[in-house]
């Protein structure tokens, strides 16, 4: 009953810590190298958490520089529909 009274007044502390013990176990199943070849380019062997976390930010980056590009652009799903009167 402590335990459930703590967690419940520390409830973002439990996240975090939930959080932080999940992300060492997803570095710790990821050490392991691989090697891998894009197109003609070979890269040598990187641990696969370098490539995730690598995948990770070049899609970050194409998602932001494409909102940039793209802007906020009303499209038809997003406009009112005008109905005659």
């Amino acid at each position: 009953m402590k335990v459930l009274r703590f967690l419940l007044v520390h409830w973002a502390g439990a996240l975090t810590s939930l959080a932080l013990v999940l992300i060492g176990i997803v570095i710790a199943q990821n050490l392991e190298p691989v090697q891998f070849d894009v197109l003609f380019w070979s890269f040598p062997a990187l641990p696969k958490l370098v490539l995730i976390v690598v995948s990770m930010l070049l899609g970050a980056l194409l998602a932001w520089v494409s909102s940039l590009l793209l802007g906020s652009r009303p499209t038809a799903a997003t406009t009112p529909i005008q109905r005659p009167q």
